[in-house]
This record gives structure tokens, sequence and C-alpha cells, in this order.
């Protein structure tokens, strides 16, 4: 768990965080579940806008 990133969690660009990396990183850093519905929250919602589904063929 030491050689995750440091990041400032209320500026860090959520949408180059794959999940698994963006879990680590919100368990780290939020200080209450409150602010982990927030970290969490900011993190789906730049990876949806930053990963938009691709259309089936």
């Amino acid at each position: 768990m030491n050689d995750l990133p440091e990041i400032d969690p209320e500026t860090d660009d959520w949408s180059k965080r794959d999940p698994a990396i963006a879990f680590h990183l919100i368990d780290r850093y939020a200080e209450n579940w409150a602010h982990v519905g927030v970290l969490m929250e900011r993190w789906a919602r730049a990876w949806v806008k930053a990963n938009p589904e691709k259309e089936e063929p």
C-alpha cells in the first residue's frame, strides 16, 4: 500500500485513475464515510466522462 501515489483527493484528475487504484486511494485518503461518498462520486463521474461506452458492433 505504500507504493500508491500521493494525491490531493480534492483536486486529483480522477478520470485517469482506473477503478482499483481509485478504490485504494479513496480508502487511504477519505476522512470518513461521507468523504468516501464524495470522492467515489467524483471518480465515477470523471471516469464515465473520460471513458464513454463504446457501441457494440
